[in-house]
């Protein structure tokens, strides 16, 4: 009997949210793949695939994650229907930190000047990694409330400035900044109300010896060297991230030859955690020189 109610409960449920979704209400995101796979298993083996990736000006060398968010005009009037991500303008900046600087694997942290890539050049991203077979895309209805509350934070994203910075590990939700990955994530979060897929998960325990500053420098070769993440007894800070490998595999997994998974409603709720709503609260505020409406102009889609 109580498994008959709870099932009843569950169609319930999903017969409810259902209700609250409009189909003009969506969230996509694009999945570009590395040219060559990245491997987590050690520092030496990320800096050699980050390195491969990387000797020629490729326009994903560790992969790309794209948001596109489709709303009803009523939060942001014509701005409502975007596509962009986070990226660095200075694209060999990395290779700058840890051969120059040798800031080691601290480059996983540095705060490099970041931008909101427009929707043209998004586009034409996308369109290459479709002509490589780097991409994959997913797309999650979502509730218009859900959708004007990632608006919001997009326009506040973007009137605090927070998308000069672009990093690992910021605190994305207050504005801090962050890189394609968790800019991607907490759209993601905001609009459809569950975490990213633990699937794309990866989490490394960063030794701190290996992490460079103005005192300790981190020598290319003893990053080569480094077989293994943090040793017993070793000092270390977390590291998490959705991985464009881990993603593309995973939508693949469900939408075989096919570019796009159409994410149904009934397994969201049964294969994802829900995500905890919380204030938009930002805690950051960079100055800049640019206008918000013409940045707001940069992202929004017109077709694609």
């Amino acid at each position: 009997m109580l498994k008959v109610l709870s099932f009843l409960i569950l169609i319930f449920y999903l017969n409810v949210s259902w209700a609250n979704i409009s189909q003009s209400d969506f969230i996509s995101i694009y999945v570009i793949k590395p040219k060559y796979r990245l491997s987590w298993d050690s520092p030496s083996r990320l800096l050699i695939k980050t390195a491969l990736n990387s000797i020629r000006d490729d326009y994903a060398p560790i992969g790309h994650f794209a948001v596109e968010l489709n709303c009803s005009p009523e939060p942001h009037g014509p701005a409502q229907h975007v596509l962009t991500g986070m990226e660095r303008i200075d694209a060999k900046k990395s290779k700058k930190i840890v051969l120059k600087e040798r800031l080691g694997l601290g480059s996983l942290f540095y705060s490099f000047e970041g931008n909101l890539v427009p929707s043209d050049q998004t586009k034409k991203e996308i369109e290459q990694a479709r002509k490589d077979k780097r991409l994959k895309k997913i797309t999650v209805p979502v509730s218009s409330q859900n959708c004007s509350r990632a608006l919001e934070f997009l326009d506040k994203w973007i009137q605090s400035g927070s998308y000069t910075v672009y990093g690992g590990e910021k605190n994305t939700l207050q504005g801090e900044g962050a890189g394609c990955a968790d800019f991607a994530s907490v759209l993601f979060n905001l609009s459809s109300g569950y975490y990213l897929p633990e699937d794309w998960i990866v989490r490394r325990k960063i030794p701190k010896k290996f992490i460079g500053d103005d005192e300790n420098k981190i020598s290319f070769l003893k990053l080569l060297l480094r077989q293994n993440w943090t040793k017993k007894d070793e000092d270390f800070m977390d590291y998490e991230t959705a991985d464009a490998n881990l993603a593309f595999d995973w939508i693949k997994k469900r939408s075989g030859e096919d570019e796009e998974y159409f994410y149904p409603l009934k397994l969201i709720g049964i294969e994802l955690v829900p995500f905890e709503f919380m204030p938009i609260d930002f805690f950051y505020n960079y100055r800049t020189t640019h206008d918000p409406e013409v940045i707001w102009d940069s992202i929004k889609l017109l077709n694609i």
